[in-house]
């Protein structure tokens, strides 16, 4: 019987008395790891522009719930409007809300500003990173935008001031004030006559819907 080998496989023969003499098996080229993208999209974004040297392609649910149970707990003693909303969100529900990530934006001082469907609200908005803003989307999308584009932004929507309180009681406004509400978010009415509450109701819903 002839069989080819390698010197290597000679060498061994010597030392075992046995000769391998199956042909070598090509090496099969390892398949690219995907990212589990069974995860908090908001949230993992978030973590791209404060932590992302703690991703990689092993990031999945059990490492998310532990940072989420982290920074809840380095938020109990901070002094934040509806805390134990933010804490109670991180720690049992799957995806964080825009007022949580208001909070962690707090926490980490970054500038983060909202802006969506004629919407615009300031989530955090802080003095040491004056020069890094970011905007996040109905998509849970977060991009770093210029001061000039944001301005913009602002400009040609209705802005929701405070994003844990997104509209005032209905007693607050009068019926011309709603009336303004509606064409600066852009909503397209029946043609007909609308009382006070209905149009409260009408701003209140789409506010409701696009700030999740």
């Amino acid at each position: 019987m002839t069989c080819e080998g390698t010197p290597e496989d000679f060498f061994l023969y010597f030392l075992t008395g046995s000769l391998n003499c199956e042909k070598p098996r090509r090496r099969q080229p390892r398949k690219k790891e995907k990212l589990n993208n069974n995860f908090d999209k908001l949230f993992f974004n978030f973590l791209i522009i404060t932590m992302p040297e703690i991703l990689s392609t092993q990031y999945d649910l059990v490492k998310e719930r532990k940072l989420k149970y982290d920074f809840s707990h380095k938020m109990e003693n901070m002094k934040y409007k509806k805390i134990d909303i933010v804490v109670n969100n991180l720690c049992y529900d799957n995806y964080i809300t825009l007022h949580t990530l208001a909070a962690l934006s707090f926490l980490f001082n970054k500038s983060i500003f909202y802006s969506n469907n004629n919407v615009f609200c300031t989530l955090n908005k802080t003095l040491i990173n004056d020069n890094s803003y970011y905007t996040v989307t109905q998509d849970r999308e977060i991009y770093i935008i210029s001061k000039e584009k944001l301005a913009l932004l602002k400009d040609k929507s209705y802005e929701v001031e405070d994003i844990t309180k997104k509209i005032y009681s209905i007693t607050y406004y009068k019926l011309d004030e709603l009336k303004k509400i509606i064409n600066e978010l852009n909503i397209e009415l029946e043609d007909r006559k609308y009382c006070k509450k209905e149009l409260y109701e009408i701003i209140t819903q789409y506010l409701n819907k696009v700030l999740y």
